[in-house]
């Protein structure tokens, strides 16, 4: 259903986003991890939303979901560094990778004289591994570059890339220094996008007892099969629903369904952790 690629991403995430870096993981919440839960894509039910053979009365088939992969995980945070801090970090590893490029990669003492000659750098006995930034952190250890950001009246975003343009991404988001009060958009700011409004930060913390953490896994759906998405979890999962789909002014369609129940299947959802559908246009839709 997902690919190869979600594999070796929980791979990384246990490494970089585990509890002792002061992240919950993609997850229940505190509140309903002693119960036996489920999630339409994450485990058990999941064939109820990929087979053509379900049916809601036993007559009428649910449309086939051909394609959904992984997109990008969304992270929210408590702070985030200005541009300017990670970029000033991008382009010392950049350097660092030119006057170290004929090292040896077990010649760890000239390796560091390598980084200590680009400027100031932290003592390694003093590294302790509670507290990193998240974003520092994909910058140095896997490679990652800060691609794209959004600064809004509510929030701080960044997105992290791989070289790769079709693999892993991260959203990463905080609470803006001049937020609101986290009621969503506002009707003077209606271009903003929705995942983009405070309330979704607020409610991931409040569920996670304010712990930083993934609050959304981003799968990405073939053009004019997100409808099918939306009417298997109104036939099966109508709880799960979080809301209608959303149209962005570039023809992308944006649908989301909260990741578990509280408890048994069509007990209330767990509203800590999201699943969001991306459709996006074609290439001739976009450039309309």
């Amino acid at each position: 259903l997902l690919g190869e690629r979600p594999a070796a991403l929980c791979v990384m995430l246990l490494l970089v986003v585990g509890s002792a870096h002061g992240f919950s993981v993609a997850g229940p919440s505190a509140s309903t991890r002693h119960r036996r839960l489920r999630s339409p894509l994450l485990s058990a039910p999941a064939s109820q939303l990929c087979t053509a053979e379900e049916t809601v009365d036993g007559t009428q088939p649910l449309a086939r979901i051909s394609v959904c992969q992984y997109d990008h995980l969304h992270f929210f945070v408590d702070k985030l560094q200005p541009l300017s801090h990670y970029k000033a970090i991008e382009d010392r590893l950049n350097e660092f990778a030119k006057v170290n490029a004929t090292g040896s990669a077990d010649d760890v003492g000239a390796a560091r004289e390598a980084w200590l000659a680009l400027g100031p750098s932290a003592d390694p006995a003093a590294f302790q591994v509670h507290g990193r930034d998240l974003v520092e952190q994909m910058l140095y250890a896997f490679g990652w570059r800060i691609t794209a950001q959004h600064e809004g009246r509510e929030t701080r975003s960044l997105l992290l890339s791989t070289v790769d343009p079709r693999g892993a991404r991260f959203v990463v988001t905080c609470r803006s220094e001049a937020g609101g009060a986290g009621t969503g958009p506002s009707p003077t700011c209606a271009a903003e996008p929705d995942h983009f409004a405070r309330s979704h930060l607020e409610r991931h913390m409040s569920s996670h007892g304010g712990a930083q953490g993934v609050g959304v896994l981003g799968f990405e759906v073939e053009r004019g099969e997100l409808e099918a998405v939306v009417g298997r979890y109104e036939a099966l999962h109508p709880k799960l629903v979080a809301g209608p789909p959303l149209l962005h002014p570039d023809g992308t369609r944006v649908f989301e369904a909260f990741a578990y129940y509280q408890g048994e299947p069509g007990s209330e959802p767990d509203v800590g952790t999201r699943l969001r559908f991306v459709e996006r246009p074609s290439e001739a839709e976009g450039a309309a």
